[in-house]
């Protein structure tokens, strides 16, 4: 049985009898849904303000940041997608980049 992570204005871990594990603060709040990869990595994207900045943040399933990206667009929205290679695609809501994170 593995854990369950959620996020709102924290990066939140509890276990399968919903005892917590750790939360961790992240920037602004998260709109999308998270993913995570099979080395147990979640990925979380957030926005600080309408149309500000937004942030994509990877934790390891202990909690630990592992890297942090700012991208100048306009909102959240979609979520990630991981490829087959490992990597992760992004588009955000509205947005007229596409990212490809290795």
């Amino acid at each position: 049985m593995g854990n369950i992570y959620f996020a709102t204005d924290s990066l939140y871990s509890i276990n399968f009898e919903g005892k917590s594990n750790w939360i961790k603060a992240i920037k602004g709040i998260c709109d999308c849904p998270l993913i995570s990869d099979n080395n147990s990595n979640i990925y979380v994207a957030s926005q600080v303000g309408i149309q500000g900045k937004i942030y994509i943040s990877c934790f390891d399933n202990s909690g630990n940041k592992k890297w942090e990206l700012e991208l100048n667009e306009m909102q959240v929205g979609l979520s990630p997608a991981i490829t087959s290679e490992g990597g992760m695609l992004f588009s955000p809501w509205r947005g007229f980049n596409l990212y490809y994170i290795k």
